[in-house]
């Protein structure tokens, strides 16, 4: 009877060993499940914002035009990659690039490998800000970026 009563105490030390181990892999990995490191709530003024602020994933718009004209999604990564998915006049547009922002004057940049670009100046919070800019074909522009 002695001995099944410590085998039975060292596999409850086991299984909360696991679970332990699972919940510190699941911090580590972006948040115990619940959390995701794209949808910060805690927001900060752009002009506050450090490069590392903008690292997540953005729902993209612009004002000008209607949803269905474009739209997309962004994700920005903390070493200044970046990936997105946009949706042109029905047109599905996939691709790779870079981003930065300067903090100095609150120039946010970004570009893609096949060569467009769009670049201004931000307003707003780390999760809802606008870049009035311009794009690489020199048009004048506004986007909305939001979380």
């Amino acid at each position: 009877m002695r001995g099944s009563n410590t085998i039975l105490i060292v596999l409850a030390v086991v299984l909360v060993l696991i679970i332990v181990c699972c919940l510190v892999l699941a911090c580590v990995g972006g948040g115990l499940f619940l959390l995701s490191p794209s949808t910060s709530s805690s927001a900060k003024p752009v002009d506050q914002a450090n490069v590392s602020d903008f690292c997540g994933e953005y729902q993209i718009t612009d004002p000008i035009r209607t949803y269905d004209e474009y739209h997309g999604t962004m994700t920005f990564g903390c070493d200044k990659t970046m990936s997105f998915v946009e949706y042109v006049d029905g047109e599905k547009v996939t691709g790779q690039g870079t981003w930065s922002f300067d903090k100095d004057d609150l120039t946010f940049s970004f570009g893609t490998e096949a060569g467009a670009r769009f670049s201004g100046t931000t307003r707003g919070n780390t999760n809802d800000f606008t870049i009035d800019g311009e794009w690489s074909n020199g048009v004048e522009g506004k986007v909305r970026l939001t979380q």
